[in-house]
């Protein structure tokens, strides 16, 4: 069976791979030539696994998956097999997890894909397919941590790498350090007995980094508090401001709200190690 007649832009053949017209994505052969006689009603379609796995693929890169090249893996035609064959998906969820966090993939758009997934293969959500598939890609870049300044949850500045920003400032006397103060977000509505979800975190994570990044500002995130070291500019505070509205806009409490404060950039290493000991305990959530 020929896997391309499925596809609504006929591929094309190139180096010994089939390479989607619209998306310029390549299929390693060792993909689309499966066994692919097994059929799923969806609807009133009839539809073979490889079938699924192109409607999985156009689904994923309408709803926002980023780089078109690195959607295709192992792990997806597993998926649609396992789907196809009526297997139970907690266990290829988990596998799927694990290869989207080796390849980079964040939390949000692997939960997002598979979203996508559950749409076009005609399935409920399946919150357990959900826990599976964010405790593989939790494992995974986990292993891959210890060379990692990222915190996985948000995709924001681990707190021991903000840690490690202040140290340089505090020790480098530079006139800078006057120029510059460390402002902090509380998500003080977090702590309404809830701990805050994989999908709320990465939605913070995501505010953080699009507001800030306008001032070229990494921040960092720990305990419900977000971090950052920036300049008293009037486009600072700004930016600021627009990143705390649109947090507030995540909350379920309307009258709870994030607060914001500002500490002095510690100038020795004594003044370091009680600022960073007031961030690091500030909040319990």
């Amino acid at each position: 069976m020929d896997p391309r007649k499925y596809s609504a832009i006929p591929p094309t053949t190139t180096g010994g791979q089939f390479v989607n017209v619209a998306t310029q994505i390549q299929y390693p052969r060792y993909l689309l030539d499966m066994n692919d006689q097994t059929e799923i009603l969806s609807g009133e379609l009839v539809i073979t696994s490889c079938e699924l796995q192109l409607r999985w693929q156009q689904s994923s890169l309408q709803a926002g998956w980023k780089l078109p090249g690195d959607w295709l893996v192992p792990e997806v035609a597993e998926t649609t097999r396992a789907r196809v064959r009526g297997d139970e998906l907690q266990n290829v969820a988990r596998r799927l997890g694990a290869s989207r966090a080796y390849h980079g993939v964040g939390v949000r758009e692997t939960m997002m894909d598979l979203r996508a997934f559950y749409t076009v293969a005609d399935l409920p959500p399946d919150d357990s397919s959900m826990l599976a598939l964010v405790e593989g890609w939790t494992a995974e870049i986990e292993r891959l941590e210890p060379l990692s300044c990222t915190d996985v949850r948000t995709g924001l500045a681990t707190f021991a790498h903000f840690e490690r920003l202040i140290y340089d400032v505090a020790v480098s006397g530079s006139r800078a350090q006057q120029a510059q103060t460390i402002a902090s977000l509380h998500l003080d509505w977090s702590d309404q007995g809830h701990r805050l979800g994989w999908d709320l975190l990465a939605d913070v994570g995501n505010i953080c980094s699009e507001e800030l990044a306008t001032i070229n500002v990494s921040a960092a995130y720990h305990r419900g508090s977000i971090h950052a070291i920036m300049e008293r500019t009037t486009q600072s505070y700004e930016a600021l401001f627009r990143c705390r509205e649109r947090l507030d806009a995540l909350t379920r409490w309307p009258s709870s709200a994030t607060t914001v404060d500002f500490e002095p950039v510690p100038t020795t290493r004594a003044d370091f190690t009680k600022t960073t000991a007031a961030l690091r305990t500030r909040r319990a959530a």
